[in-house]
């Protein structure tokens, strides 16, 4: 993650990742047992664990690449303003 933030956003960016991580790990037993109790098994859990993952695999490669794009941006402007 440090590769596609910009320095001054590091604290904010770390700490939403830090914040989401903990948010799943507080919810995702609740979601877990209640699919386990409605339908008497834990196999749609691991089937959402699994497709959560591929849908945020997939999000994830099309923000890399716009954040990307904005960080080549970044040093230009950079260099604008101490040649002016």
């Amino acid at each position: 993650m440090a590769e596609i933030t910009p320095a001054s956003m590091y604290s904010r960016v770390y700490g939403f990742f830090n914040f989401s991580g903990v948010l799943s790990s507080v919810f995702a037993p609740y979601i877990t047992g209640y699919f386990a109790d409605t339908t008497g098994s834990l196999e749609f859990g691991f089937y959402l664990s699994g497709g959560l993952l591929i849908i945020g695999a997939v999000v994830f490669l099309f923000t890399d690449q716009g954040a990307k794009a904005k960080l080549a941006v970044i040093p230009n402007i950079a260099s604008q303003r101490a040649a002016n």
